[in-house]
């Protein structure tokens, strides 16, 4: 169902690639099946710029932040990550959570947010910040 030769489909499996290298290719492929190479290579680009560089998402959403210093259980409340203040401040103390990449541990801490900070909570979760 995809353009990928049987040689290097079979490379792929045989364990000679890096099995990320292999995981990356098929599934441009198949995002290339849906939706385009252009989408495709864009999707590939990201994700590349997002997880192999560590560079923040173009895309991540904006939150607005009403009041300055804020809570960092706030703060992230505001940006919809955790379902409760207990999930969050287990976030925090695993060292899951940073701003512009320094991390906070403190889940009792007040943060003073400028226009413009990333925040990073998790793996998945971004936010850019707006005053």
């Amino acid at each position: 169902c995809t353009d990928v030769l049987e040689a290097e489909f079979a490379a792929l499996l045989t364990g000679d690639a890096n099995p990320m290298n292999a995981k990356h290719r098929l599934a441009t492929e198949i995002v290339a099946i849906y939706h385009g190479q252009t989408d495709a290579d864009a999707a590939s680009t990201e994700w590349k710029r997002i997880h192999s560089q560590g560079q923040f998402p173009a895309d991540a959403p904006e939150v607005a932040v009403p009041e300055n210093p804020v809570g960092i259980i706030v703060l992230l409340e505001l940006c919809g990550v955790g379902a409760s203040n207990g999930e969050r401040k287990r976030l925090i103390e695993g060292g899951g959570v940073s701003i512009n990449g320094a991390k906070i541990e403190d889940a009792r801490a007040t943060v003073t947010v400028a226009d413009g900070d990333e925040l990073k909570a998790g793996k998945k979760n971004y936010a850019r910040l707006r005053v």
